[in-house]
């Protein structure tokens, strides 16, 4: 996401300047989360333009884990040392929460919302950036003189079939639609085909998913999850056509 949305200073991870993709092997029973951390690393130890200083930094302190960095990172031209937070999220859009759009994307289970992300940040996470100990570590940086950047991979849902009108500067992070249970029984097609990914792959694009089911055997474990107060991302396959959406256990 721009600055203009997050109030931050915003890494492009297109400034990495790769000429081709790493190779980078995942490690398995891993959040979603530290997956795309592992990714985004392997890009960044690949790139010509910078250089990794250290990552997954814990602060310890009376044994107690008070936080952690992603990322410092130096830029080879420049030498400029940025301090680089990653987050990967989706995030839906209920226009009924404000009149204020930044704060309408929540989570799929409402739990968790973009104006919280960027808040904790700005208020809790940035300034672990001059807590002593990582004075102490790494004593030969000037932490004034820091460039502090968020790297927000961004993937937004929007309700089917309400008129929104949105700021331009979502629409290119609008991956598709979710859906009420209720509504979402009379308007599948029964002839494609669905697939309900695990959170580990939800970043992976549908195209690539080899397993798929029927929309009978897919209600039928969809009404599961729902029934446990879960929202699902699912994923749909017609033809060579694919789509995801969300379902939602909420009204």
């Amino acid at each position: 996401m721009p600055s203009e949305l997050t109030g931050l200073e915003v890494f492009q991870l297109s400034s990495l300047q790769l000429t081709s993709i790493p190779g980078i092997k995942l490690p398995k029973d891993r959040r979603l989360g530290h997956l795309v951390e592992k990714v985004v690393s392997g890009g960044i130890k690949a790139s010509p333009h910078f250089e990794m200083i250290a990552e997954n930094i814990q602060l310890i302190e009376e044994k107690q884990t008070i936080g952690e960095l992603d990322f410092l990172i130096r830029d080879k031209v420049t030498g400029e040392v940025i301090h680089l937070e990653l987050a990967y999220k989706f995030y839906l859009y209920d226009p009924t929460i404000s009149e204020l759009e930044i704060e309408n994307w929540i989570g799929p289970n409402r739990n968790d919302s973009l104006i919280e992300k960027l808040n904790k940040l700005k208020e809790k996470q940035f300034p672990l950036l001059f807590h002593p100990i990582i004075n102490d570590r790494f004593p030969e940086l000037n932490m004034e003189s820091i460039e502090q950047n968020i790297c927000l991979i961004s993937n937004l849902y929007i309700p089917l079939r309400q008129n929104l009108n949105l700021s331009e500067v979502y629409l290119h992070f609008i991956k598709g639609f979710y859906y009420y249970f209720d509504e979402i029984k009379s308007i599948l097609p029964a002839e494609c085909q669905y697939y309900i990914p695990q959170k580990t792959e939800w970043g992976m694009d549908p195209s690539q998913n080899e397993k798929w089911i029927t929309t009978t055997e897919f209600m039928n474990q969809l009404e599961i999850i729902i029934t446990k107060g879960r929202s699902p991302l699912c994923w749909q396959k017609s033809g060579n056509e694919y789509a995801e959406f969300f379902v939602v256990s909420w009204q």
